[in-house]
């Protein structure tokens, strides 16, 4: 991700004339959860439900596809989403094999019992039942964010969540097991990570992030993988790829977003060593697993506590950047020079080059401090107390 064009890319939302634009639409989406309140979805008719009848008024399934489209895209996926349509080629009702108990009505009444069950447990925050509801994802995702637009952003497709995640470089927050609300909630976070952005609303984010930055994929073969793995350089910096991709920028120094970039791509550096780690760990025969202790502590001293090919206790401390071998220089704080002295051959610098690549290079430099004639160390800050000036 270019954070520089981040920035510029938020202050150039106009999210006034957005507020401004998208006003009818949000008065269609009050106006459509006060009409199919819970109370109303018990007594609502088949007819009332279903799409594909020509009913465009007062129609459930009809209302969220396409009257509210602006407030989020599930036109795409087939009618079978809803559970139950109506096929105008067949004149007649459609119902999915999940929701196929042999009787049409038992079909939607039980299809209407699971509506009011995830708009409740939507309201309650209840994701374990969210999670298990039998709507299908996109549609649901549909219901929760129209009912619920402060809490459930409005992007339904998984693939355009992982194409976002990927652009912003954000995969690394990502569990192995995550799902769809896992992913929401990742971008959600980014977006309450920048002071501007967290005033939006949800739909004003997602406009923002199909509209304008990283913009909408054009193709489902724009989403990339994610980390496809690292390799371990030698030393050997001839061969290089030099992608140098950090900017230089003129004019007055934006320390904030300066700070917050200098954060994640730390982050993202160590989720490739662990990453690393755990398949080199794996294929060593060895039962540990990497620890990523910068999670709970960040003043040991190191990030990463692994195993060597023998077996034995590692202490690893991340380094990430963007430079090239020859141009990159780093710091050392005075926990991880403490841990560096008392841990020694054990002790470990590793600095992950490129990190936001899908194959990024990882360089082994040990323990720096053994090798002091290889060090040049250069005080650059000091500790003053103002009681003893």
């Amino acid at each position: 991700m270019n954070r520089k064009e981040l920035i510029e890319a938020i202050d150039s939302f106009d999210i006034k004339r957005y507020n401004s634009d998208y006003k009818y639409y949000e008065s269609l989406r009050n106006d459509f959860v006060q009409r199919f309140s819970v109370g109303r979805i018990l007594r609502m008719s088949l007819d009332e439900y279903v799409i594909g009848k020509n009913l465009k008024k007062d129609n459930f399934c009809y209302e969220l596809e396409r009257a509210l489209a602006p407030l989020g895209k599930i036109v795409g996926a087939t009618s079978s989403k809803f559970g139950i349509y109506y096929n105008q080629k067949e004149k007649r009702y459609k119902v999915s094999k999940m929701w196929d108990s042999g009787s049409l009505q038992k079909s939607f009444d039980a299809l209407k019992k699971e509506l009011i069950s995830l708009i409740n447990a939507g309201k309650s925050d209840d994701i374990d039942i969210i999670r298990s509801s039998k709507i299908s994802p996109m549609f649901k995702g549909k219901i929760l964010s129209t009912y619920y637009p402060q809490k459930y952003l409005s992007i339904f497709s998984e693939d355009h969540l992982d194409y976002f995640i990927q652009r912003l470089e954000l995969d690394h927050k990502l569990k192995e097991n995550s799902d769809i609300f896992d992913k929401r909630n990742v971008l959600l976070n980014f977006k309450n990570c920048y002071s501007i952005m967290s005033t939006w609303s949800l739909n004003a984010f997602s406009h923002f992030l199909y509209t304008v930055y990283p913009g909408s994929p054009k193709s489902v073969k724009e989403i990339g993988d994610y980390y496809k793995g690292a390799e371990m350089m030698d030393g050997d910096f001839e061969s290089f790829d030099d992608e140098e991709t950090q900017n230089s920028t003129k004019g007055k120094t934006d320390y904030d977003a300066q700070n917050k970039a200098k954060k994640q791509l730390g982050e993202r550096g160590e989720y490739v060593v662990v990453q690393y780690e755990t398949k080199k760990v794996k294929n060593c025969g060895i039962k540990g697993k990497p620890i990523q202790k910068s999670l709970y502590d960040d003043t040991l001293g190191y990030d990463i506590i692994s195993y060597d090919s023998e077996g034995t206790e590692i202490y690893i401390e991340v380094k990430a950047t963007n430079l090239s071998p020859r141009n990159f220089h780093f710091y050392f704080t005075r926990n991880e020079l403490d841990a560096a002295k008392k841990y020694r051959e054990s002790y470990h610098v590793y600095i992950v080059f490129n990190p936001n690549n899908a194959k990024p290079k990882i360089y082994d430099i040990g323990n720096p401090f053994m090798e002091k004639d290889k060090v040049k160390l250069i005080p650059i800050t000091y500790k003053i107390n103002i009681h003893k000036i």
